[in-house]
């Protein structure tokens, strides 16, 4: 009984630690997304003559559509967020689908540029899928109807 209580904590301690993280990485996305699309004509005169003016004869909308893309994905991570924090099944899920292909991506990518920063985003990436998909505590509190709000609160 006492390990449970032990695991459950633990699963609570992951949970809400992996949500603070999406909640920075989701306001820091909103944050840059919004600068993109606000001061794109800016970042367009001081780029246009590097490597972005061989891309595109309008900069300007690059940056934009940058800072679109970037936008639709700090919404995605405040609401992914949220449901970490609220322990929504959907959130989890969400997060094994974006962490697993972020995963999938990373490890391409070190067969093309082998560096220990890929490699430790890997490891990071490989935890977290671990953690929501496979450790049973974890998946037990996002799937467990009889553990009320009170006691996932009451650490």
């Amino acid at each position: 009984m006492k390990k449970n209580i032990e695991n459950e904590k633990r699963a609570i301690i992951i949970t809400k630690v992996y949500s603070i993280l999406t909640w920075i990485f989701a306001i820091s996305a909103l944050l840059l997304g919004t600068i993109f699309i606000l001061f794109s004509s800016k970042f367009a005169e001081l780029y246009y003559n590097g490597f972005i003016a061989g891309l595109t004869s309008n900069p300007q909308s690059l940056f934009i559509l940058v800072g679109i893309i970037t936008f639709i994905s700090g919404i995605i991570g405040v609401a992914v967020a949220w449901g970490l924090w609220a322990y929504k099944n959907w959130a989890r899920i969400l997060t094994l689908v974006i962490i697993g292909l972020s995963l999938l991506f990373t490890i391409l990518d070190l067969f093309i540029v082998f560096d220990i920063w890929n490699l430790l985003v890997g490891i990071f990436y490989a935890l977290v899928v671990y953690l929501f998909g496979f450790y049973s505590p974890v998946v037990h509190l996002f799937n467990d109807p009889f553990i009320t709000k009170s006691k996932r609160k009451g650490l």
